[in-house]
């Protein structure tokens, strides 16, 4: 088995500073269902693992968080897409946990859940926090540049997170991953 592990916010949907804390707020990002939905024809596993702190820092309930990743997940299915899990770390990032990324332990959490090894699964997210979740579990990053993307790629942190690929969209992401199954698992 094969595994995407994807950021939520700036890879699926849009992302805003204020946080998404409602599904009025939940805007799919353009070609993200179609490239979900590829993903799941080509039978790649698909997790989504997403630091959400919103919830500790009290904009918004854990209960907002779960309903809003539940009708994402729903609306995915309904186009042909599947969603085999949503993990999220709902803590503040003083809070010092070991599920918030850049950690890996979202990451692993996923891994587990999707009985997926490492050598069979890649990351694919925005943010700088995404790809040294990716680095730290040993797993290959592909950047998309919707989302926080661009301002990544210039960062120079980012220089010491090795990038597998950097694609547009999920879309993108999505049609290469399929066309390089074969390339798996990773080297």
């Amino acid at each position: 088995m094969r595994a995407a592990l994807l950021d939520r916010d700036g890879v699926i949907n849009r992302d805003c500073d204020a946080y998404v804390k409602s599904w009025e707020e939940f805007e799919f990002l353009p070609g993200a269902l179609t490239g979900l939905c590829l993903l799941a024809r080509a039978g790649v596993q698909v997790a989504v693992v997403s630091n959400q702190s919103a919830v500790g820092r009290g904009i918004m309930s854990a209960a907002a968080l779960e309903a809003i990743n539940l009708r994402m997940v729903e609306a995915v299915r309904r186009e042909g897409g599947r969603i085999g899990a949503v993990l999220c770390c709902p803590h503040a990032p003083a809070d010092g946990c070991q599920c918030r990324k850049p950690r890996p332990g979202l990451l692993s959490q996923a891994l587990r859940r999707l009985a997926v090894d490492h050598g069979n699964a890649v990351m694919v997210g925005d943010h700088l926090t995404d790809l040294q979740a990716a680095w730290a579990a040993r797993l290959p990053a592909v950047l998309v540049l919707s989302g926080r993307g661009p301002q990544t790629l210039v960062q120079p942190e980012a220089d010491s997170c090795p990038l597998t690929f950097v694609a547009q969209d999920l879309l993108e992401a999505a049609r290469w991953l399929v066309s390089r199954q074969r390339a798996w698992p990773w080297q």
